[in-house]
């Protein structure tokens, strides 16, 4: 979407975070240089850390 949305948004994952419950920030980011183009990524996983 757009930049200024992201302070907002982080800011009410902190408090719904806070308070307990479960918060979803899906944002695009911009890639640069060599690759930026590639669709692949590495596997990543928070529970296998």
């Amino acid at each position: 979407s757009e930049p200024g949305q992201l302070g907002p948004a982080l800011e009410r994952c902190k408090r719904a975070m806070q308070d307990g419950r479960p918060y979803l920030v899906d944002a695009r980011i911009k890639r640069y240089f060599r690759g930026a183009d590639s669709e692949a990524y590495d596997f990543y996983s928070v529970a296998r850390g």
